[in-house]
């Protein structure tokens, strides 16, 4: 097929976040409103911030996960060069076969382009595909970042696949939603399992949910083990909006 021939590559530099950009990742997330309370509960959770404060959204909250920030950037900073270093080494030496193997999944290729991979304070791993760019936590072993950044590029290799079948034909929150399903039949269905360290590569709660009399998980890994990509698509959003409320 026509894409296994074109040379064009997805690839990923790593660098330091900047302060201000790390500062603003977890405040973005902080003050989403209350759909995403889990998210915003685990932040709090993880750095010791009071809810309360997190539901304020005023001049304090700021104050405190700036200083958060910049402690912890300037008490790591040699581990984080590190980590750095070591994966944009690790990074070159499976490019190559994680771009191929993509491309062969979804059938398509992506215009060659560069993304960066902001090493984070943050304990979530947020996206930022306008400035082609993506969050990592630093504390993560090498292995759960080439993960987390295998996972970042199904996401960009989905979209793009999805805006040539289907376009708006559905909200744009079902469809991230199925993406994020999707995540897990890609990982355990494909030769990607290879990069996967993780029990769980998708969003825990996932895993806890039933549908049409099985785990969610498994259903959607059986309908994509049983279609082409174009038809796991097709019927797997109908699939999500059916059970869009045990989801979000």
């Amino acid at each position: 097929m026509l894409f296994y021939m074109m040379s064009c590559i997805m690839n990923i530099l790593f660098c330091k976040a900047p302060i201000e950009e790390d500062i603003n990742s977890i405040l973005s997330l902080l003050t989403l409103n209350e759909k995403h309370m889990r998210v915003k509960k685990y932040i709090c959770e993880y750095f010791h911030i009071p809810t309360e404060l997190a539901l304020q959204n005023n001049a304090a909250l700021e104050t405190t996960v700036r200083t958060i920030v910049q402690n912890e950037q300037n008490n790591n900073a040699a581990t984080i060069a590190g980590k750095i270093e070591k994966m944009n080494c690790l990074w070159q030496e499976n490019r190559d076969g994680i771009d191929r193997t993509l491309r062969s999944i979804f059938e398509c290729t992506l215009e060659s382009q560069q993304l960066r991979a902001l090493m984070s304070v943050n304990c979530v791993c947020p996206y930022d595909f306008e400035n082609n760019q993506i969050y990592i936590n630093y504390r993560k072993s090498s292995e759960e970042i080439l993960e987390t950044c295998v996972h970042e590029l199904i996401h960009y290799y989905w979209f793009h696949k999805w805006n040539a079948l289907f376009k708006d034909q559905y909200s744009s929150s079902l469809v991230w939603i199925f993406s994020e399903i999707a995540i897990d039949a890609l990982f355990f269905e494909t030769p990607l399992k290879k990069y996967c360290v993780s029990q769980h590569p998708a969003h825990d709660h996932f895993y806890e949910e039933s549908y049409k009399g099985q785990n969610l998980m498994e259903y959607f890994r059986k309908l994509y083990r049983d279609h082409s990509m174009a038809d796991f698509m097709r019927l797997g959003i109908e699939d999500v909006l059916a059970c869009n409320g045990i989801l979000e």
